[in-house]
C-alpha cells in the first residue's frame, strides 16, 4: 500500500519528495516506492486563521473553513503510518 502526502504548492512537493524518496516524476505528482506526493495550488482550507487576511467574506465560494470536528478528523496518526515516531497530540 502506498500513502499519500499533498503539499501546499509544487515546490514544496519537491522539497517533500526528496526526503522521502519520491524521485519518478509525472503528470502532477511524483512517485516513489511506497508514496506518492502531489500538490494543490493555492489554499483549499484554513482552520481558525486571524490577523490581516482572516475575513472570509473575499473567500472563493468553494473555500473551505475547517471546524474543530474536520481537523481531529484529519490529524489522527493513522494517517502517517510510514513513522510511528510523530507525536501529534
Amino acid at each position: 500500500m502506498k500513502y499519500l502526502v499533498i503539499a501546499e504548492k509544487p515546490s514544496v512537493a519537491r522539497s517533500i519528495s526528496k526526503v522521502i524518496g519520491a524521485y519518478k516524476h509525472e503528470d502532477g505528482y511524483l512517485e516513489g516506492g511506497d508514496c506518492v506526493v502531489s500538490w494543490c495550488l493555492g489554499h483549499l482550507a484554513e482552520y481558525e486563521n486571524t490577523g490581516e487576511g482572516a475575513d472570509i467574506s473575499q473567500r472563493v465560494s468553494w473555500a473551505r473553513q475547517l471546524s474543530d470536528k474536520d481537523v481531529k478528523m484529519l490529524v489522527k496518526s493513522e494517517f502517517y503510518t510510514f513513522s510511528n515516531t510523530w507525536d501529534l497530540y
